[in-house]
């Protein structure tokens, strides 16, 4: 049985709690991630901030009684880069999901893949104890699985480039 561990990222970037959104979006893009565990200063796993968090910040859906102001108030991206502006200093703690699921080195490919698509999730933390040990993604799921059925002769490889 393959496991999380085998499969799993070790080299992850992370960030602290206490470090600014500003540090977050600049690994956002420099890195190209769209997620990082949040760790302490013992490298103990507090949290996970995603471009989802970022995304409910700037653009929180209306409530019912707010959605007519919405739309006559709308001021588009101006709005969105206020938003922004303002969160760039605020610490990662308050945006942050602090509900982590989390796997084992142990947990078996198959418990991973069902959480990653039952919950939607593009990426999973690995955990010993409480000590962050590395990352699995989708896309490490997905790569596995097709170059196992690849291995085994499945489907017509092509050296096409889209």
């Amino acid at each position: 049985m393959i496991t999380a561990g085998e499969l799993m990222r070790r080299d992850v970037y992370t960030v602290h709690a206490r470090d600014k959104v500003r540090d977050v979006l600049n690994l956002f893009v420099e890195k190209h991630v769209s997620g990082v565990p949040v760790v302490d200063d013992r490298n103990n796993l507090v949290g996970i901030i995603t471009d989802a968090d970022i995304l409910r910040q700037v653009h929180e859906p209306p409530s019912f009684l707010d959605f007519i102001s919405y739309i006559v108030f709308y001021d588009g991206e101006a709005a969105l880069e206020g938003k922004i502006q303002a969160m760039l200093e605020e610490p990662v703690r308050k945006l942050m999901t602090t509900d982590v699921i989390t796997v084992t080195e142990d947990t078996g490919l198959s418990d991973v893949a069902q959480i990653l698509s039952r919950r939607r999730f593009k990426k999973v933390p690995v955990v010993q104890g409480r000590k962050l040990v590395g990352i699995i993604s989708r896309s490490d799921v997905v790569r596995y699985l097709v170059r196992e059925f690849l291995k085994k002769g499945g489907g017509e490889r092509s050296s096409r480039q889209i």
